[in-house]
């Protein structure tokens, strides 16, 4: 028997570390490389890249009692990752597309930082409503995905140099103001 968990120990262990080699979370100190792009490309995506990231909600599993409130409110947090396997590249060689991938990547994580600064406020207030937390999560996120249409669509996908600086300037501006939520 005791044979028998350490096998199950061991292929878990294993599945864990193979999980977590797919993702990258966002860290500072961490920038992407083009080794990182290890996705199949698709036929839809203009460009000559695609960063997949997901902000994830932690805890996973959120205990919600009969009347809609959260036990392990004070446990909700965010972290933005960069989503290996479905993200891609034509452009390996490229400095400037892959700035231009890893500020994409940087949006997620200011995101994850507006999200955790609305958990924190709502923790605050003693707010424990599932439906708070997860209407504040979506209205984030969809303001995360129009500001990522933007920088795309001003920025030509990267092809405007000029426009890149300017929205680099405006993410770290933004992730500075934030830095108590990294």
């Amino acid at each position: 028997m005791k044979k028998l968990i350490c096998i199950f120990c061991l292929f878990y262990t294993s599945f864990l570390y193979c999980q977590d080699d797919a993702i990258i979370i966002w860290k500072a100190s961490k920038k992407l490389t083009w080794d990182d792009f290890q996705g199949e490309s698709d036929s839809v995506t203009i460009g000559q890249a695609k960063t997949t990231y997901r902000i994830r909600i932690s805890p996973e599993e959120v205990k919600v009692d009969e009347y809609g409130r959260m036990l392990n409110y004070k446990q909700m947090t965010t972290t933005a990752e960069f989503l290996k396997n479905l993200s891609w590249s034509y452009a390996k060689f490229d400095t400037v597309v892959l700035k231009h991938e890893q500020l994409h990547f940087d949006i997620a994580e200011l995101y994850a930082r507006k999200i955790r600064h609305k958990f924190y406020e709502n923790k605050l207030d003693k707010i424990a409503d599932f439906n708070t937390y997860s209407n504040d999560y979506k209205r984030l996120w969809e303001e995360c995905t129009a500001l990522q249409r933007k920088f795309d669509k001003e920025t030509n996908h990267g092809r405007n140099f000029e426009q890149n600086g300017v929205w680099k300037e405006f993410v770290v501006s933004e992730m500075r103001k934030l830095v108590k939520f990294e």
